[in-house]
């Protein structure tokens, strides 16, 4: 049996190795919280990026569906994609594809080419022989506030803007042409 002595020594010794865990946890919970209140969300990359692959794989975009209702991903019906003329830019698929409601939070251009004529396919229909005007080289999602955030996109502490080019399948009638389709997305951070 051991003294008093060793005993009061065994239970400090217990006490001071207690202390010391759990003052090291304790430190140890607190930077775990303090990061993970401290880590700032940013949903525009995100928010952007779903945008494009609802326009590039949705049934209900720009894309082909054929008689028996089969979706073709990365498919560009042309018809489907001139559905805008030159008055109005805006997309009305586009808004019917993507919702945002009355805030919009994002902008976005599609511009699409054909490689195999190495041309813009204008958005809407023009007199053969005419080039299509720069400004309405594309079709858009929310047009004036594209042309408002595009020009301010620079300023990486205000704005997402994504650029991504995707190489699709151009059908026009029953002719299939090899194409490019250039996605802008500007979203405002906040």
């Amino acid at each position: 049996m051991k003294d008093k002595k060793a005993m009061i020594s065994l239970y400090t010794s217990n006490w001071i190795f207690r202390a010391v865990f759990l003052a090291i946890m304790t430190v140890l919970v607190l930077f775990v919280v303090n990061y993970m209140t401290s880590a700032e969300v940013h949903a525009e990359h995100l928010r952007a990026e779903s945008f494009a692959a609802r326009v590039l794989y949705s049934p209900h975009g720009i894309g082909f569906t054929d008689q028996e209702g089969r979706f073709y991903p990365k498919t560009i019906d042309l018809e489907k994609f001139k559905s805008t003329n030159a008055v109005n830019p805006e997309s009305p698929l586009l808004n019917e594809l993507v919702n945002f409601g009355e805030r919009k939070f994002i902008a976005a251009k599609l511009e699409l080419k054909n490689l195999d004529t190495n041309k813009i396919i204008c958005p809407f229909d023009i007199p053969a022989g005419t080039p299509c005007p720069t400004e309405l080289d594309g079709i858009y999602f929310n047009h004036n506030k594209f042309g408002e955030w595009s020009l301010f996109s620079f300023d990486r502490s205000q704005f997402t803007k994504i650029d991504k080019q995707v190489y699709v399948l151009i059908r026009q009638g029953n002719n299939w042409q090899r194409g490019r389709l250039n996605i802008q997305v500007v979203t405002p951070l906040g």
